[in-house]
C-alpha cells in the first residue's frame, strides 16, 4: 500500500509541471467596473494583465443599448469583443505581462446604457 501511495504522489507532482500556467488575468485579481455611457459616447481604461493563457474581459449592458468591446495591448494589437448586443467578451492568450487598454462604447445615436466591464 505504501508504494501505491508514492507512485500516485509522484504522479500529482509531474502533473502540476504539465498543467499550463493558470494564473493569466488581470493583476491584483479580478475586477468590475460599471459605467453610464451616453449616445456615441466611450470609455476606456488601462488593465495590466499577467502572461499566460486564458484572460477574460468582457462587458454587459442593460440591453438598451448595441455596445462594442475592444482590447489593445502595448503594440496597437486590437482585439474585438464577439457577443450579441448588449453582451460581448475577448479571451485572451497573453504572451508578453503588460497594460493592455480596454475600450467600451455605445453604439446607440439616442439612448443611455448602463455597461458592468469585468475582468478576470
Amino acid at each position: 500500500m505504501n508504494s501505491i501511495t508514492r507512485a500516485i504522489g509522484a504522479c500529482l507532482v509531474a502533473l502540476a509541471f504539465i498543467v499550463p500556467h493558470a494564473d493569466a488575468g488581470r493583476v491584483g485579481g479580478p475586477a468590475t467596473e460599471n459605467v453610464t455611457l451616453a449616445p456615441g459616447q466611450e470609455a476606456a481604461y488601462d488593465v495590466q494583465f499577467d502572461f499566460g493563457p486564458g484572460t477574460k474581459v468582457s462587458v454587459r449592458g442593460d440591453g438598451r443599448a448595441n455596445i462594442t468591446l475592444m482590447v489593445y495591448d502595448s503594440n496597437g494589437n486590437a482585439f474585438e469583443g464577439v457577443g450579441v448586443l448588449a453582451s460581448r467578451a475577448v479571451t485572451l492568450d497573453i504572451t508578453r505581462a503588460g497594460y493592455f487598454r480596454i475600450v467600451v462604447r455605445n453604439n446607440s445615436s439616442t439612448l443611455r446604457t448602463n455597461v458592468r466591464v469585468s475582468s478576470n
